[in-house]
């Protein structure tokens, strides 16, 4: 477990599985080679307390991912996330309005393990956002 200052904290296992106190995971950054991402992207699939939980019981995170998941230890997390683009408005739009209605495309991008992993529509990126 590692504490802040300001009185949040997280704990997390070697396969990146965490738990964290109401505003600790805005401590968690995912690095895959030299990109960094937040964890918010990764929350679906790292997010995990019960995991947290038994490893600490355990003393053994692979037997508390496989008995959390009633499967054989996997390391999830080590995905990247989707590519996002935007579709509107055009690039060079220019407004002075309070909201713009945006429209996004995703792609799914293969992990290094040759895998791709697909991510709920509107996952990062609400449908009526405001900027």
């Amino acid at each position: 477990m590692v504490a802040f200052d300001d009185g949040e904290w997280v704990t997390i296992t070697p396969e990146g599985y965490y738990t964290a106190s109401l505003n600790g995971a805005k401590y968690i950054n995912v690095r895959i080679g030299n990109q960094v991402y937040s964890i918010d992207q990764y929350e679906a699939l790292c997010h995990r307390p019960k995991i947290v939980e038994l490893a600490l019981k355990l003393g053994n995170s692979q037997k508390a991912i496989a008995q959390a998941t009633k499967a054989a230890p996997t390391n999830t997390c080590i995905i990247q996330p989707p590519k996002v683009w935007f579709v509107t408005p055009k690039n060079g739009y220019e407004t002075h309005r309070a909201s713009v209605q945006v429209q996004v495309k995703t792609e799914n991008v293969a992990s290094d393990r040759g895998k791709s992993f697909r991510y709920r529509e509107n996952f990062c990126l609400g449908s009526r956002q405001k900027f």
